[in-house]
């Protein structure tokens, strides 16, 4: 079933929320500083504090363009002992990365915070407890920046390690890897210099696999944003997940087709109805096969195919007159190419159906967005692009139904990160795979 988007809906989207500068810092701690507890981040008229010891891998989007300084000060429990500074151009709608080491100070500060007082902020400056503020606009599926104040939120518990990187340390390959030890990169996904994995597969933890990126939600329970909140596991990620909105839950999406079960690493994301979320997480384009890669930022070779699948329910009812939408959308830098799950609701037709959309056009499954489903979505890229969607099809199987339960022809794409995105409508978000076949997307429980 196919419905256009109503033009008029179109351009009032494509108008709403405000563009940003996503902000990526990398920081390291110089081999002259102690370890560290927490560092504080400062950029015009904000700080934000992460947890744990360097590195850190964080992200803030920004409203602020053009030349924009950032401050880090790096503090351990005598105090203050580290500090780095830089500056950085940003227009709007860009991503940037800042390198930044931290150098000894000469005189260490004797309390735990800026500005001689303990966890003392400059004035002007509201602690931002999200580690940024609102969502960028991605087009026809963008939400509204969120309104709500970060003095809203609880802090970070101060127990709770910062974010970890994702990559992998030195480890073996198998099976044609097998012995090799993982290093800087090459054809195996980046890990294994001296062997290969075979062509479309990647090398994640060791293992050669067609399963490149992976994220089970499995983090304590609390909101997902938060500083010092672990929020960057999983597999094949850059940094962890950026953007306000997502909690975690206890509750474990379980869900069975043709008699088997999904693996499932335990706990999910719950948006609220009442949240807005435009949480992103970028992909570590090293580890996605070369096969499926465009070049070294984008993902969407001509001729690949990729395979997404994630577990979703959306948790109340929807009803118009709302713009309502739930779900997955993969993005290209601040805009939106294909979204995945429930693609909105309101006036002109719309179905509480799960979906799939290009930002132009949106088709339906049969399938109402109230049942809990495992969504399974084969992107083929350019000269002849297809995305196909299967509602809870057979797990564990090497292929999907020969039918898919819709069909969007047309419209070529890339993309290089990946969105929880709802507005108006709760849901359940779970199980988030990437990979190059079907049964690497769909594996069944042991």
């Amino acid at each position: 079933m196919r419905r256009l988007l109503p033009w008029f809906l179109l351009s009032a989207a494509a108008c709403s929320g405000t563009q940003e500068a996503l902000l990526l810092l990398d920081v390291e701690r110089g081999p002259s500083v102690p370890p560290l507890d927490h560092i504080v981040v400062q950029v015009p008229g904000r700080t934000a504090e992460w947890a744990g010891d360097a590195p850190y891998k964080v992200g803030l989007y920004l409203a602020t363009f053009g030349e924009v300084t950032v401050s880090v000060d790096g503090y351990a429990p005598q105090g203050r002992v580290g500090h780095a500074s830089g500056s950085i151009t940003l227009t709007a709608g860009q991503t940037k990365t800042l390198p930044l080491s931290l150098e000894p100070l000469d005189q260490p500060d004797s309390d735990g915070g800026p500005g001689g007082a303990p966890d003392a902020r400059p004035a002007d400056a509201p602690v931002d407890g999200t580690a940024l503020d609102a969502g960028v606009d991605s087009g026809p599926i963008a939400a509204d920046a969120p309104t709500d104040a970060a003095s809203d939120r609880a802090p970070a518990p101060a127990d709770l390690p910062a974010p970890v990187e994702t990559s992998t340390a030195d480890a073996t390959c198998s099976p044609r890897c097998a012995g090799k030890t993982c290093g800087a990169s090459d054809e195996c996904g980046g890990r294994c210099p001296n062997g290969s994995c075979a062509t479309g597969q990647s090398c994640l933890q060791g293992v050669c696999s067609d399963l490149f990126a992976y994220e089970p939600f499995d983090y304590p329970v609390g909101q997902l944003d938060l500083p010092g909140h672990p929020n960057a596991g999983g597999l094949g990620w850059r940094y962890g997940w950026v953007g306000p909105g997502p909690a975690i839950t206890p509750m474990t999406l379980t869900v069975m087709s043709g008699g088997r079960s999904l693996a499932m690493a335990g706990r999910s994301v719950l948006v609220s109805k009442e949240v807005e979320s435009t949480t992103i997480r970028l992909l570590e384009i090293a580890t996605v096969p070369a096969a499926l890669r465009e070049n070294d930022q984008e993902v969407g070779r001509a001729g690949a195919t990729l395979w997404l699948s994630v577990v979703a329910q959306v948790t109340e009812p929807p009803g118009p007159p709302m713009w309502q939408v739930a779900g997955i959308s993969l993005d290209l830098g601040p805009a939106g190419k294909r979204f995945v799950g429930f693609p909105g609701y309101g006036p002109g037709g719309y179905l509480p159906n799960w979906g799939i959309t290009n930002m132009q056009e949106t088709l339906y499954s049969s399938t109402p967005v109230t049942t809990k489903a495992l969504l399974v979505v084969s992107f083929v890229f350019g000269p002849d692009p297809r995305t196909k969607l299967w509602v809870n099809p057979p797990i564990g199987s090497n292929a999907p139904p020969p039918v898919p339960d819709t069909e969007l022809i047309g419209a070529d794409f890339r993309f290089d990160r990946v969105r929880i995105l709802t507005k108006g409508a709760g849901a359940y978000i779970d199980e988030l795979r990437l990979g190059a076949t079907f049964a690497s997307v769909t594996p069944a429980a042991p």
